[in-house]
């Protein structure tokens, strides 16, 4: 009968004691960045159920039974693939300091990649590192193909053909990057006060009126807005630190600043 099959989406609790407090859940939930979904049997530690090692002839049976699943959950060199794709994008979002549903999304992506053929004839980690870049792109906090490419193992260049390639094939939704979007990252990373950061938004709102951001490098926008708020201060930053920060040349960041010095009135002023 088709009751006899239906499932049961209420909470699966398992209780030790009659108190609300002790329930828990019976497992981890399901996540996208693991190639199983993470729901993969788990064979555990070298301890009994209270906490006491096991003997030595247990511990060795232990170690045989992990390496046989290990062995047993990976069927096919897609599912290699995507193993260490996963992998990758765990340890990047890791070291960048994402939150988890951005690394979720970004393992999303990259499964979409894999499903679609994107990974014949290119590198899995390029085609990871872009997975995260889109993701931060998606969710309107982008980070910088160096930032990225610091944490990885491929280059700049890799990483952009990765994410250009994802973008065209898979029709990835990506939003243009506004400067007022760099100002966080590349100020926190220099040590900036909120009254800098807040002058900066003002002086990038001015220059987009007057039409001086069509065309320019948003980080190179926000860095030169930023040294602009900094003139207005007795704080000390040099423009070279700002362009290694913002990955731009200190020739942008000085035609930034100069077009606020010739054509934007102070914000400070208003």
């Amino acid at each position: 009968m088709l009751a006899d099959g239906q499932i049961d989406l209420g909470a699966e609790w398992r209780e030790f004691e009659d108190t609300d407090e002790q329930r828990r859940r019976t497992g981890a939930r399901r996540t996208p960045a693991r190639h199983d979904r993470g729901l993969s049997t788990r064979i555990g530690r070298d301890t009994d159920a209270k906490g006491r090692r096991v003997s030595i002839q247990k511990r060795q049976q232990l170690r045989r039974l992990r390496r046989e699943q290990r062995r047993a959950k990976i069927g096919s060199k897609a599912e290699r693939n995507q193993v260490y794709g996963l992998t990758q994008i765990r340890r990047m979002a890791g070291a960048l300091g994402l939150d988890r549903p951005l690394r979720d999304q970004a393992c999303q992506l990259f499964r979409t990649a894999q499903q679609a053929e994107l990974l014949v004839g290119r590198s899995i980690e390029a085609i990871a590192g872009a997975a995260i870049y889109l993701a931060c792109r998606c969710n309107e906090t982008p980070r910088q193909l160096a930032e990225i490419a610091s944490v990885s193992q491929v280059s700049q260049d890799a990483l952009r053909n990765g994410a250009t390639v994802m973008t065209r094939e898979l029709g990835v939704p990506v939003p243009p990057v506004r400067p007022e979007q760099y100002v966080e990252g590349i100020a926190s990373e220099v040590g900036l006060p909120h009254s800098v950061r807040e002058e900066a938004r003002g002086y990038i709102d001015q220059l987009r009126d007057a039409g001086y951001t069509n065309g320019c490098h948003p980080a190179g926008v926000a860095a030169g807005a930023l040294y602009g708020a900094v003139e207005e201060t007795d704080l000390s930053v040099t423009q070279q630190r700002l362009a290694d920060v913002a990955d731009v040349s200190v020739v942008t960041i000085r035609s930034r600043y100069q077009e606020i010095d010739d054509a934007i009135v102070p914000v400070s002023s208003n």
